[in-house]
């Protein structure tokens, strides 16, 4: 299992990162059966997610592009600032987090404040889902 966090700061108590992301590189599913794994791991992180502040929803499954999106629920977004998780292949997993902007119409990533605690659940949250 790979995992790689882009740290912008930390202290003793927690980390502002840019993004985590994670992969399982031994790990390789059929292109015929990527669309239900990717169905399968989204629901699971889903379910299990405990290292983001909010709870996530499935935003969108694609078997043809092998990718699937997870967001944090609207009614639990924090302000106009939500997570997204990106599922790609089957086989990895990335997180950051975003801030809409309605006066430019579009969002722009910002940096991800956790505790130490909560980025190490985040990550494990993260490897659960790929390793299969």
């Amino acid at each position: 299992m790979k995992v790689r966090a882009r740290v912008r700061g930390a202290d003793r108590f927690g980390c502002a990162i840019d993004g985590l992301e994670v992969q399982a590189p031994d790990r390789r599913v059929p292109p015929e059966a990527v669309g239900d794994t990717l169905r399968r791991q989204a629901e699971r992180l889903r379910d299990r997610n405990t290292g983001l502040p909010e709870r996530l929803k499935v935003h969108e499954v694609d078997p043809g592009l092998g990718t699937g999106v997870l967001r944090s629920r609207p009614d639990e977004m924090r302000g106009r600032r939500y997570s997204e998780v990106r599922l790609k292949g089957g086989h990895q997993a990335e997180v950051e987090r975003y801030e809409y902007r309605p006066r430019e119409s579009r969002r722009h990533a910002i940096p991800h404040e956790l505790t130490h605690e909560a980025l190490e659940r985040l990550a494990d949250d993260l490897a659960e889902t790929v390793k299969g």
